[in-house]
């Protein structure tokens, strides 16, 4: 009975599940990705990788307002007054959730979100669209190919505007509602994507699927949300909702920044011709399942960030610091014991059954594995500075995005790197500072030192 009981309390957490929903994901490597190069040409291929890396800038379209959204909805779960534009209240949360403020929230986020997919379908579009033409004539069925980023389009502006409903979820602190919806979703996706690679769609299949699915994930977290919220009653004059966003904008804009100029130093290979679709082919392999890897290990720490926000503005300093110990020890150790099947297997597996497709030379997709190990690092430490309301990193990162593109740009040019200078140029910028400092910093913050925080023997977390 022991394991039935495991069973039964693990399917009751959200890490579970969200290991479930990237498990799916990664599934898109070990069963859709094989599919994809059995029924595409590498040119095909090629393309595919161009449209993931486009609609990868729908992060950066949301520009940070949904990270945003899920902290501030966690405060006001926690009984917070009053929302800040930077730093914390110095009146203490009442543990007690803030319905009002969170109705004000919830319509905040609504409007603000609807613009925003026009100007993403007007900005990704144009972008987008240029990008695509580069290489069209280079795939096998050019009409097709252009459908295909036709529907791939409305599928990215249909994330933004629908997605908002699964971070308001989250902030709620109902990570394992939000996290069975994401893998009811995905399974769907990965079915119909499934489906139609076999019955001939080609470059069409990824994108129909991903626009049934986010409908279907809009849904259900709409349901949820509307059940925890209760309620309220929406009406107004709109003049809380102006002064709200407001509030919030000086951490929008911020955050923003960051993700555009991590966006541009990762996916500014599609929009250089001199890296054709073969290139982009291997280059978006090895990302895309390092990546996969990434995303999988920081799951033990992702589910617990909005606890993390609401002991935060409760001031349970101690709390925090015993929570994240173990989770970020379990995130490293995942990490590194898949990145190492990845880069064992992955090639072996690659000549023997896809000989006409391959991930990037090993010295390099080592430096790639290291290169994501200190961004997933560094991710995790200024995002718990960032649930003091405050972007200490801000100008750092933006000076080293920058530097990282200039090294890049020089690299390309004077240098036979190639597609290595993708990973050189970021690795040594963010060696030079940010892969390093921010780890002091949060420690600080949980009053501690960083051996301190690794080392120390835990307490019973909540």
């Amino acid at each position: 009975m022991r394991p039935l009981r495991l069973l039964a309390r693990a399917i009751k957490t959200a890490v579970l599940w969200y290991w479930i929903f990237n498990v799916l994901r990664l599934s898109s490597s070990v069963l859709l990705l094989p599919l994809l190069l059995g029924c595409l040409s590498k040119a095909d291929l090629g393309m595919y990788f161009v449209f993931i890396a486009l609609t990868q800038i729908v992060p950066v379209l949301d520009f940070g307002l949904a990270p945003n959204v899920e902290r501030n909805v966690a405060y006001a779960m926690a009984g917070a007054r009053e929302l800040q534009s930077m730093g914390m209240s110095e009146t203490p949360g009442t543990g007690t959730p803030n319905i009002p403020l969170l109705w004000t929230l919830f319509r905040t986020v609504r409007s603000l979100y609807r613009r925003l997919a026009v100007v993403s379908f007007l900005i990704l579009g144009a972008v987008g669209t240029w990008a695509v033409s580069i290489h069209v004539a280079e795939t096998t069925w050019p009409t097709g190919t252009w459908i295909a980023w036709f529907i791939s389009l409305i599928a990215a502006i249909s994330e933004i505007y629908l997605g908002w409903w699964t971070n308001f979820l989250i902030g709620m602190n109902q990570p394992l509602s939000a996290a069975k919806f994401a893998t009811v979703g995905y399974s769907l996706n990965l079915l119909l994507a499934c489906i139609l690679l076999k019955t001939g769609f080609g470059l069409l299949s990824i994108p129909i699927a991903s626009l049934i699915s986010n409908l279907l994930q809009r849904t259900l977290n709409r349901k949820a949300t509307l059940k925890v919220l209760g309620d309220f009653p929406e009406t107004g004059d709109g003049s809380d909702v102006a002064s709200l966003l407001r509030t919030l904008w000086p951490n929008i804009w911020r955050m923003g920044s960051l993700l555009l100029a991590n966006y541009v130093t990762v996916n500014l290979i599609v929009f250089i011709p001199m890296f054709g679709l073969g290139t982009n082919a291997d280059y978006g392999l090895s990302l895309r399942l390092i990546t996969a890897v990434q995303t999988i290990s920081a799951i033990w720490v992702y589910v617990k960030w909005p606890r993390i926000a609401q002991l935060n503005n409760l001031g349970e300093v101690s709390q925090m610091e015993s929570i994240l110990r173990p989770r970020f020890w379990l995130q490293t150790l995942t990490f590194f014991s898949l990145a190492a099947c990845v880069v064992s297997l992955g090639p072996i597996l690659l000549r023997r059954y896809f000989p006409d497709k391959q991930l990037l030379p090993l010295p390099w997709l080592g430096w790639l594995v290291l290169n994501a190990f200190f961004q997933m690092s560094f991710t995790f430490w200024t995002t718990l500075l960032w649930m003091q309301n405050r972007i200490p990193s801000f100008v750092p990162t933006i000076i080293t995005q920058v530097a990282a593109l200039g090294l890049l740009t020089v690299l390309i040019a004077r240098t036979n790197l190639g597609v290595a200078a993708f990973i050189i140029a970021p690795l040594v910028c963010g060696a030079v500072f940010n892969y390093w400092f921010w780890w002091r910093e949060g420690a600080r913050m949980l009053k501690t030192t960083v051996p301190g925080f690794l080392f120390q023997r835990s307490q019973p977390s909540i």
